[in-house]
């Protein structure tokens, strides 16, 4: 039932989402080749003038290289709009889905399904979830095709054997992958925390004391539960007398080596910490649903 459950989500959502996603690749990749274009035809210029070649750039290059800045910007432009897109309809696919399925017009239906409120919310989550990676996702390969596009551009000109020399250098006096594996879990652990601190807030507005309130209740909650877990997790580090926060030293490069000398235990803490907020907002989330509700 979960993944009928979770199929249901997801192809509620994509009908929006997807077609934005592309878009904005589709975007990215005429930027990209835009920019390369005009890197490659600025290499081909140096290296005129390198060879001592008598050439000004307004009569070595094409004629429809003013086009190409123009191009350049308005799909930069674009580029920005359509990040900013896909960011924010990602976050109202992630409320309007809890609202509406859960707390709105299609709880009804839902709540007629043979399942435990915990399998509803956890095809919330697990949509919500996939959704916010996507729209990661993509954003990551916006700059990957762009940047990629424009570093094949400079390839004759890239050093690449010492770009490599310094990695493997690196990776011999420090094993980055531990420190990595740990920052994409503790990543991962904050998105579902995100998620499901916004669910709990959702259910906290729709109690019936704050009928008339409960768009501004919910914000309050989401803002007052972060709040609250950040004073947990300060107060925790304190304990260790590591500064999580520049205010709490009067030397702000005491706060700068607490963070760097101590990277994997914060990592490691804020990640185990993340996990039980998770279960705390899922718990409480479930609970909600079973005696709170008011639909």
């Amino acid at each position: 039932m979960l993944g009928k459950l979770l199929k249901y989500e997801l192809k509620a959502s994509a009908r929006t989402l997807l077609p934005l996603y592309a878009g904005t690749l589709l975007i990215a990749l005429v930027c990209g080749v835009s920019m390369a274009i005009r890197v490659d035809n600025m290499n081909e210029f140096h290296q005129y003038m390198a060879n001592g070649t008598a050439v000004t750039y307004g009569s070595f290059a094409d004629p429809i290289d003013g086009g190409i800045d123009t191009l350049i910007g308005f799909t930069m432009i674009l580029v920005f709009a359509f990040c900013v897109a896909v960011t924010v309809l990602t976050v109202m696919s992630v409320v309007q889905r809890f609202n509406h399925g859960i707390a709105g017009n299609e709880g009804y239906l839902m709540f007629t399904l043979p399942v435990k409120h915990e399998v509803l919310l956890g095809s919330k989550l697990l949509g919500a979830l996939l959704w916010s990676l996507a729209s990661i996702l993509v954003i990551f390969l916006v700059g990957a095709i762009i940047g990629g596009l424009t570093i094949f551009a400079e390839r004759e000109y890239f050093d690449w054997a010492y770009l490599w020399y310094r990695i493997w250098e690196l990776i011999r006096s420090w094993n980055p992958i531990p420190s990595l594996l740990l920052t994409g879990l503790n990543g991962l652990c904050s998105l579902v925390c995100t998620i499901l601190t916004i669910y709990l807030a959702i259910m906290v507005g729709q109690m019936e004391q704050f009928n008339k309130y409960r768009v501004a209740v919910a914000v309050v909650v989401f803002f007052a539960v972060n709040w609250a877990f950040g004073l947990v997790e300060g107060a925790f580090y304190s304990l260790f007398g590591i500064h999580m926060m520049a205010g709490m030293t009067p030397e702000p490069v005491q706060y700068v080596n607490d963070v760097y000398n101590n990277y994997n235990f914060i990592l490691g803490t804020d990640t185990i910490m993340s996990i039980i907020f998770c279960v705390l907002c899922f718990l409480g989330t479930a609970w909600m649903m079973k005696k709170k509700l008011n639909l």
